[in-house]
């Protein structure tokens, strides 16, 4: 998992004093608070990630997150900042990152139950998925419904 927090994102100031400011004429004081926290820990992610590639420069690092925070105007301060573009109901996609043997890899738009098939086809250099097998990697997506079984049968065993 990557960027984390909750609500109401607050952080200790001798320890991790403000760096973000933000300076808009919306102002979300929320949103301030997580772009800081968001600075802090993505530097450790970063510092995390490459403690693993200096561990394994052969391995395959997916990094995703949860969700955007609901923020103190929720889904308004999304659009008007026009985050991710305004894509319809564009905060629930996952923000993602791939390190493929030490590479970075520009990521697809994704959605939590897309990762299964991200992370074996890019195991198998693309054979697991084949010629567009895979949702994630066809314009034409399958609904969730079709693969949610599948998905939650694979996330239940996550933690063994």
């Amino acid at each position: 998992m990557t960027i984390y927090g909750h609500t109401p994102h607050n952080l200790d100031s001798r320890t991790h004093p403000r760096v973000v400011e933000l300076r808009s004429d919306f102002h979300d004081e929320h949103l301030e608070r997580v772009a800081n926290q968001f600075y802090y820990r993505t530097q450790a992610i970063a510092a995390y990630v490459r403690e693993l590639i200096a561990l394994d420069p052969d391995s395959l690092i997916v990094l995703v997150s949860d969700h955007v925070p609901p923020l103190q105007f929720g889904p308004n301060t999304y659009n008007a900042l026009a985050y991710l573009g305004n894509r319809a109901n564009g905060y629930y996609y996952n923000r993602i990152a791939i390190v493929d043997r030490g590479r970075p890899v520009a990521p697809p738009a994704l959605r939590h139950y897309d990762a299964p098939d991200l992370v074996l086809d890019r195991l198998t250099n693309g054979a697991s998925c084949g010629e567009g097998g895979c949702a994630y990697r066809s314009a034409g997506r399958a609904p969730r419904e079709a693969y949610l079984d599948r998905y939650l049968a694979l996330m239940a065993h996550a933690s063994e």
